[in-house]
């Protein structure tokens, strides 16, 4: 068998500890408390629809007559998804 090279530590490297370790992480903005209860609420729903339609699609074996229960789904996850997005944005003058 052929050895394997063992890999170099970088120079100027504290043994035990990778590069870049010690960074502090980015902290995200702090959710408003009415924000966290709209993700809430909206999420939910959007399973609780989901969970809806995939039970009556199974009973009544009727995908298009359940479609606007999924639509419904994936609508409030589009809009919980965009009021995220745009509640993260800078504000326009800070």
């Amino acid at each position: 068998m052929a050895a394997v090279p063992k890999k170099k530590k970088p120079v100027g490297a504290k043994p035990g500890k990778t590069p870049g370790a010690g960074a502090p992480a980015p902290e995200a903005e702090p959710m408003s408390k009415i924000g966290s209860w709209f993700y809430t609420i909206g999420f939910s729903l959007a399973v609780v629809t989901f969970i809806i339609g995939v039970y009556q699609t199974l009973v009544e074996q009727d995908l298009a007559g359940n479609y606007w229960l999924f639509m419904i789904s994936i609508g409030l996850l589009f809009g919980i998804r965009y009021q995220r997005i745009r509640s993260q944005r800078p504000k326009p003058g800070s």
